[in-house]
């Protein structure tokens, strides 16, 4: 059935998770594990012999876990359309196979490398920089990012609004706009016409119609980073400094759009719209004098 799953658009598709396209593959290619068994002989015994075990054997459990999810996924949708009959791994979990529990991996930015890391950002190309920028001074995931529209952004009512579709969360994510995001965009749309570019897409890929795919924007990231840091440590990293600037913590769960229960959404329908501003506003006030500071301090001999 791994093999015989779709191509990548499709995968995304039929799992609901865009992050899994390398994982996909990485499953799909792993035939002297798990490719030659037969659907009716796959059990938890095969699973941690063939998989779980020769995944220890290169990643981490971080790693090994997201691998088990992403083919429990596979196989209960397969089950829910009706591809196969029965789901063998429907009633497992992870913690069947390791019991260990597994700490949240720490970020690579903390708040004192906010200078160098701004110093980074400046020295960037103009469109990588506009998509690092983006991120840190939203708090938005790459996959996210990379897919936005001008389309999505009420210029009226200064609000970004990602649709469902394009979050992790299927939720969708609407986002005030500060002074300085609107800076920031105006000065990407100009760059854009000046290379010709007069579609939707912030991020438009070069080679095809539509924006940039994981693998540009991971790339265009690594170009700022030098591979010192992901696009989640920028997350990380905008959510630290958000506790540091004494942000309310509701309001820091809903700009980054974190899967909240029933009772916290009537919450933020009543409360939070006026709060998220205030916090962006507070923050990004934050980056500008970071950024003075910067160009304020004298070089060192």
């Amino acid at each position: 059935m791994l093999v015989s799953l779709p191509n990548k658009q499709a995968i995304g598709q039929f799992t609901g998770h865009e992050p899994c396209f390398g994982i996909c593959d990485a499953l799909k290619h792993r035939k002297t594990r798990l490719g030659d068994v037969e659907l009716s002989q796959l059990d938890k015994t095969i699973i941690d012999e063939l998989l779980i075990w020769p995944l220890q054997e290169h990643y981490a459990l971080a790693s090994v876990r997201q691998y088990f999810a992403v083919l429990k996924r596979a196989f209960s949708q397969a089950f829910k359309l009706n591809y196969i009959t029965h789901d063998p791994v429907g009633n497992l979990s992870f913690t069947d196979f390791i019991a260990t529990k597994i700490a949240p991996k720490g970020s690579k930015l903390a708040p004192q490398n906010l200078p160098l890391l701004l110093s980074e950002i400046k020295q960037a190309k103009p469109f990588h920089r506009a998509l690092v920028t983006l991120m840190l001074m939203l708090g938005t995931r790459i996959g996210e990012t990379r897919q936005l529209k001008w389309s999505m952004i009420d210029w009226d009512n200064l609000t970004l609004e990602i649709p469902a579709e394009i979050t992790k969360t299927n939720t969708k994510n609407k986002l005030p706009l500060t002074d300085q995001v609107f800076a920031l965009l105006n000065l990407h749309k100009l760059n854009q016409g000046l290379w010709g570019y007069r579609g939707d897409h912030l991020f438009s890929n070069p080679n095809k119609r539509g924006a940039i795919d994981e693998n540009q924007a991971n790339e265009w990231v690594k170009s700022v980073s030098q591979g010192n840091w992901s696009a989640h440590d920028l997350r990380k990293l905008a959510r630290t400094l958000w506790a540091d600037l004494g942000i309310d913590y509701m309001v820091s769960e809903q700009l980054l759009n974190h899967a909240m229960s029933k009772l916290d959404q009537a919450y933020i329908h009543t409360y939070l719209d006026t709060q998220k501003r205030q916090a962006l506003e507070t923050y990004h006030q934050y980056l500008d004098g970071i950024n003075q500071q910067s160009i304020a301090r004298p070089a060192q001999d």
